[in-house]
């Protein structure tokens, strides 16, 4: 098989054994800090599963519909579950629950604890400066970045030790109600993977990212043919869906899954 060429800044894969074994399948600029731009919600949900109860109420306030990149659905005063502004956040990716989850407790605090869950599960090269992804208003202000590498780290820590928030991103869509039980609307997948019939391996997870500063990123977990996990990161890339599914028939192609690993 040919070598793997892609356009994305920075990619990653790597397969993780049923027993922790790591072997690392193709990489380009590992260790290359770029910004993520939505992946950042994956530790969003992390701190604030650390934080609040299903039932606890996230409210819509002004300052969550004054982000960038808001879907427009949301009106101030809008309360929900915490429960499903999770999953909203993680499914379809707005900005504004997840300005609202963090307010819950204090934006700055919110943004110390990611912070501080970098330091725990050892993601040197990883910092956050707010709980969305969004791009700073000038060129020379501070923006959520990571790592291919480090973002595979956090996807295996998530994997290792909170599920739900994987089983989540696998939802092609969710009925979203507020707190009284209403409807308000339909919410759809950003992730274009979870339609596709042709790849190698079953999707068991992952998230996606994009601004006109980040490109377009993407995280997934899959199933292994041995048993185990295979991780793939894309950054920096015009086209994260493309590159990812290269990525993954490149690992299917290239190696040969005797199981033995």
């Amino acid at each position: 098989v040919s070598e793997l060429t892609l356009g994305a800044g920075s990619f990653f894969s790597v397969y993780v054994s049923k027993n922790g074994e790591e072997k690392i399948l193709v990489e380009k600029e590992k260790n290359k800090k770029l910004p993520i731009a939505s992946i950042t919600k994956l530790m969003t949900a992390l701190v604030a599963m650390e934080q609040y109860k299903v039932d606890d109420i996230i409210t819509i306030s002004k300052d969550s519909l004054l982000v960038k990149g808001i879907s427009g659905i949301y009106h101030v005063g809008d309360s929900f579950l915490f429960s499903d502004a999770l999953r909203t956040m993680l499914i379809a990716s707005h900005n504004e629950l997840a300005s609202a989850i963090a307010e819950k407790t204090g934006t700055v605090t919110f943004v110390d604890l990611m912070n501080k869950m970098t330091s725990d599960i050892n993601l040197s090269n990883t910092k956050f400066i707010n709980p969305i992804g969004t791009d700073p208003d000038t060129e020379q202000g501070e923006i959520n970045h990571s790592t291919s590498f480090d973002l595979y780290k956090l996807a295996r820590y998530i994997k290792e030790n909170n599920q739900d928030i994987l089983a989540i991103t696998t939802m092609k869509e969710f009925r979203l109600l507020n707190s009284g039980g209403k409807f308000v609307a339909d919410v759809k997948t950003t992730d274009k993977l979870l339609d596709q019939k042709d790849l190698p391996f079953n999707i068991i997870g992952g998230k996606t990212g994009e601004t006109p500063r980040a490109k377009k990123n993407l995280v997934v977990v899959v199933d292994s043919p041995c048993g185990g996990n295979i991780y793939g990161v894309v950054l920096g890339s015009d086209d994260n869906f493309d590159d990812m599914k290269k990525l993954l028939q490149y690992v299917n192609n290239s190696f040969v899954w005797s199981c033995e690993i």
